[in-house]
């Protein structure tokens, strides 16, 4: 397999600017995406091209989106959607307070795990 492509985030791939996408896929949140069908096909296709675990080497048993645009968003782009550890999704998403990372914050925190591995 080749290697993945090196993170990338823009100023303006946010929370926001994901929700506003998810919008013009017809979702009304980030939450109804998780639980479509149309999440459920992508990782599926996620799953056939990069495994199941998780780059720490644990089976994966989430998915994390490295970047919001509509193509990943909608699954004609899967470079930036990674099988993932719930510990290191967690570690990824929320800061050791337990608050929610920015889009940002969690893009920089998973380059630096992944790094690691």
């Amino acid at each position: 397999m080749s290697a993945p492509p090196k993170f990338s985030l823009s100023r303006r791939n946010t929370y926001a600017e994901r929700n506003s996408r998810l919008r013009c896929l017809g979702f009304r949140s980030y939450q109804k995406y998780l639980v479509s069908p149309l999440w459920r096909g992508i990782k599926k296709l996620v799953r056939a091209a990069k495994g199941d675990e998780c780059f720490c080497g644990r089976p994966a048993t989430e998915y994390h989106h490295s970047r919001y645009l509509l193509c990943d968003l909608d699954g004609s782009c899967t470079d930036f959607i990674w099988p993932i550890c719930s510990a290191h999704h967690r570690e990824i998403e929320f800061d050791e307070r337990g608050n929610k990372r920015t889009a940002a914050e969690a893009g920089e925190r998973f380059e630096e795990l992944k790094s690691r591995a």
